[in-house]
């Protein structure tokens, strides 16, 4: 499990900084393979958290391959605000050298 509560900015002051939390919980199926269910979201400033409707809530179902020297993550999103895309596609590949 993975929480990772981020703070983003633009270096453009406090009240200008982006409460964005990301979440994951995963299952290792074997060394090389996981499945995993993951939130983004994006709540908006923390000077002013936005409404509903304009907030990015996107939840994925993932399948990740841990291999060396390569490992890959795919991932189906869905959005379930106004504000969110409805289908999300993720890919991930990582070569490590």
């Amino acid at each position: 499990m993975i929480v990772n509560p981020i703070f983003d900015t633009a270096f453009d002051g406090v009240h200008r900084l982006d409460f964005a939390p990301a979440e994951r919980v995963a299952y290792n199926l074997s060394e090389l393979w996981a499945v995993a269910v993951e939130h983004y979201a994006d709540y908006g400033y923390v000077s002013g958290i936005s409404p509903l409707n304009r907030q990015n809530q996107t939840g994925f179902v993932v399948i990740d391959y841990n291999g060396e020297p390569n490992s890959v993550e795919f991932g189906i999103g869905h959005g379930f605000t106004a504000a969110s895309d409805a289908l999300v596609l993720k890919l991930m590949i990582t070569h490590q050298f």
